[in-house]
């Protein structure tokens, strides 16, 4: 990513880099730079899942139901073809045809383009979001890259398709931010279950 600053009238350019390699005596060293990388966390129900089966496998009490696969797949996954029954997927936002909020965007959009999947209405918001700090960073006289950045923790979207309030913590996260997880019925349409 590159950013530009001036001081003094000069104005300077620098990257900050994904990853660094560094020769060390003849060894080679990857650092990567967790700025840009989330927090991750794992989700306390799987975790449960995990002792559960673990207790059982050593208490030697597994069932066979504790030993069947079910099938998971991320986001990417949430889409027509993938239509096996039972499997999960993930989602960082939610199945905007459900959201009443979104009713008239998302049956404009399907009527026009057709089917869409779970990427769409977060970019949709996305852009809403930035538009809005752009304006209140030009009304503030600052259209620059750091205006419109001091400004998104200002942004609020009332009732987004998303289904619900979009609002922004200081470091420019979603305040609220969660995933979804949807199983595949036996109609291969996913259904909302976390």
């Amino acid at each position: 990513a590159s950013a530009f600053s001036s001081a003094g009238g000069l104005q300077f350019n620098y990257v900050v880099p994904d990853f660094m390699i560094q020769n060390r005596d003849g060894e080679l060293d990857l650092t990567i730079n967790n700025k840009n990388i989330p927090d991750l966390r794992i989700n306390e129900q799987y975790v449960d899942m995990l002792r559960t089966y673990h207790d059982r496998k050593k208490s030697k009490k597994a069932t066979q139901e504790d030993k069947n696969a079910v099938v998971f797949g991320s986001d990417g996954s949430f889409s027509a073809d993938f239509k096996t029954p039972g499997s999960y997927v993930a989602a960082f936002a939610p199945d905007v045809t459900q959201v009443p909020a979104a009713a008239d965007v998302a049956g404009r959009f399907s009527e026009q383009y057709g089917e869409f999947g779970t990427f769409g209405p977060p970019v949709y918001v996305a852009t809403q979001s930035i538009m809005q700090a752009a304006q209140a960073a030009c009304e503030a006289g600052s259209l620059d890259r750091a205006g419109v950045l001091t400004e998104m923790s200002n942004v609020v979207i009332t009732d987004s398709i998303l289904g619900g309030d979009i609002e922004f913590t200081e470091t420019g996260d979603v305040d609220g931010a969660r995933f979804y997880i949807f199983m595949v019925d036996e109609a291969g349409s996913p259904q909302l279950v976390q």
